[in-house]
């Protein structure tokens, strides 16, 4: 129970431990996850950047495809 407290299961690191292994185990279900990722900051501004991009990406390939 140590690790729950202790590890945070909603990032980009690498489970390098058995305590994050254990702890990350533990989340049946992922709901200790999913209510970390409910508390997460998210930039607004990149992820619309990125979402743009993205769009502007695969709808430029999509319409290529289209044309041939």
């Amino acid at each position: 129970m140590a690790a729950e407290a202790t590890t945070t299961l909603a990032n980009r690191t690498p489970v390098k431990t058995k305590e994050a292994l254990d702890a990350l185990l533990a989340d049946r279900g992922g709901k200790r996850y999913y209510k970390e990722l409910d508390q997460l900051h998210v930039d607004s501004d990149a992820f619309k950047k990125t979402l743009h991009a993205s769009f502007k990406s695969r709808l430029k390939t999509w319409l290529e495809i289209c044309a041939h």
